[in-house]
């Protein structure tokens, strides 16, 4: 090993001391199960799709505008009619309060019939809407009142409908009651005289014995009215339900006759108790409570489209989202560039690189809390998560601090660590692996200008074996070791770990992961599917996670942010 171009293993730095900003070791067994939202957790999705609920809440109010002033203005008018009034509860008695309820029922049967509706229409001369309350009649109270209450586009049209809607029920309940009355009256006088016949019939024999008694010599008139006595009780028994019949039918006449009378003032039945009178004020529409209303509904469905599309998208924007649920620290935050110059450059005074200084604090922090960090694992769940690019200025950063820094290419199948570092492509991690003819010295290249910056790169497989494969040997431990005793770190820029299981392989020989997401891009259905994987394996404990391309850094003061 003293051939390879690297300096001698300098001495453990001396970290900061304190307690570590992050979770030291990602549980184990984490629970991923999200909690009911809290009222910080809608403010946090309000914020993020302010835009959305915006929109939601601005096309709410423009909706309910547009309709409100769009549509005509609409007035109420309503009159109200007695019915049931002292006269007339004196003069239909409804007797039990279930015979009651079936005359009011047949009243509201009366107010919905075609009938009344029809001459109803045609005496207001239009189709306007009318509504009937009858939410006061009770057959048991006089009086009852029945409201008709007219919608119509202007105040005096909506008096006269309701209006008119009142005066055909008084004269059509009017008119209902008399023709009823005069029936009864018909039918208890066609009763009267058949009644009065049957008696007649049933008393014939008494009156022709009247006229033998009339007519016969006095000798036999003791006989006669001795006859007719007896005749007389015999004829009781027959006539006395006869006369029960004609009593209640007399009685009966004389109270229909009576109604008839008084059914002589219209207003007995029923009578108007408060005219229509035009009202001013439209009913419809009310622009401030519509608008009120539509304010109040906007935030609801604002609310709730915010949340609803908030389920369904699982992007991680910012460090609260990849932090709830997971467990894992942040230990840097990558704005965006626009630069995708390569090799790439970490600026002095940048934002970019303020943040991988700050990583570089991580890993020290990591070192002062016993957290074995030499051997990191850069991977990401997905590909195009900026594991690479966040290796490569890792490293640089590292290097530019004058530590031994090895960074492997450890992604053989799509490389692209060597490009970004602007060292050499081959021979690299795959030729080593595959070819025993090559040898260590030849695979590490020194970067230039990077201080002791040494690259590993992917390299190729020379054999017919795959990557997963390859990474799988014991040789790959091997380099680690050999690799151990002459660095301060070594990088490996892994490949991601949802697609292939290659990432894997290299965490068993890590001493920590780091994980490598890009904002707004990652999602977390994938990050946990991929820490779930690092779980069961077994593999290296997550250091935490670098999020990149956030397009405000969270943390800003002065003119480059820190």
């Amino acid at each position: 090993m003293s051939t390879l171009p690297l300096p001698s293993s300098r001495s453990a730095r001396t970290a900061a001391t304190g307690d570590p900003w992050w979770p030291r070791v990602l549980p184990r067994h984490r629970d991923t199960q999200h909690d009911e939202l809290s009222l910080a957790d809608y403010a946090r999705l309000m914020r993020r799709w302010w835009w959305l609920a915006t929109a939601v809440l601005v096309a709410t109010l423009v909706a309910v505008a547009a309709v409100t002033f769009t549509r005509s203005a609409v007035y109420a008018s309503e009159a109200t009619v007695l019915i049931r009034t002292e006269a007339s509860a004196q003069l239909f008695p409804l007797g039990t309060a279930e015979v009651a309820g079936r005359q009011m029922a047949a009243e509201a049967d009366f107010l919905a019939s075609t009938r009344f509706l029809t001459e109803a229409e045609v005496a207001a001369g239009n189709d306007d809407e009318v509504t009937i309350d009858t939410g006061e009649l009770d057959g048991r109270v006089a009086p009852s009142v029945i409201t008709f209450r007219a919608l119509s586009p202007t105040p005096e049209r909506a008096a006269r409908t309701a209006e008119a809607w009142a005066d055909t029920y008084v004269d059509l309940r009017h008119d209902i009651d008399l023709a009823d009355v005069q029936a009864r009256l018909a039918s208890l006088e066609a009763n009267q005289e058949v009644l009065n016949a049957e008696r007649e019939r049933v008393y014939e024999p008494v009156a022709d014995l009247n006229t033998r008694i009339d007519t016969a010599p006095d000798a036999e008139k003791s006989n006669l009215l001795s006859e007719r006595t007896t005749l007389l009780q015999d004829l009781s028994t027959r006539l006395q339900p006869i006369d029960t019949q004609l009593v209640a039918v007399n009685t009966e006449l004389a109270q229909q006759r009576l109604k008839a009378e008084l059914l002589a003032n219209p207003e007995v039945s029923a009578r108007i108790n408060a005219e229509a009178e035009p009202e001013r004020t439209p009913v419809s529409p009310r622009p401030l409570r519509n608008l009120a209303l539509a304010l109040v509904i906007g935030s609801i469905l604002a609310v709730g489209a915010v949340v609803a599309v908030a389920s369904f998208d699982d992007r991680l924007r910012s460090t609260d989202d990849v932090e709830e649920g997971t467990g894992l620290g942040h230990l840097a935050v990558v704005p965006y560039t626009r630069n995708k110059r390569v090799p790439i450059e970490l600026a002095p005074g940048s934002m970019v690189e303020e943040a991988f200084q700050r990583l570089v604090s991580s890993v020290d922090f990591a070192a002062a809390a016993g957290q074995p960090h030499q051997v990191l694992l850069i991977t990401s769940p997905q590909p195009g998560e900026a594991k690479s690019s966040t290796a490569a200025r890792l490293a640089i950063a590292l290097a530019a601090q004058g530590r031994n820094v090895v960074v492997i290419g450890g992604d053989l199948r799509r490389p692209t660590l060597s490009a970004l570092l602007g060292a050499a492509e081959a021979p690299g991690m795959g030729d080593y692996l595959s070819d025993p003819q090559v040898g260590l010295q030849e695979c590490l290249h020194r970067v230039e200008g990077r201080g002791n910056l040494v690259a590993m790169p992917a390299g190729r497989i020379r054999d017919r074996r795959g990557p997963a494969e390859v990474l799988r040997s014991a040789e790959v431990a091997a380099v680690i070791d050999r690799l151990r005793e002459h660095c301060d770190h070594i990088l490996i820029d892994g490949p991601p770990l949802l697609p292939v299981v290659d990432a894997l392989e290299l965490a068993k020989v890590s001493d920590a992961v780091v994980i490598s997401l890009y904002a707004s891009r990652s999602r977390r259905r994938a990050l946990d599917r991929a820490l779930r994987l690092l779980d069961d394996a077994g593999a290296a404990s997550v250091l935490g996670y670098v999020l990149s391309g956030v397009q405000r850094a969270e943390e800003r003061y002065g003119p480059a942010g820190y």
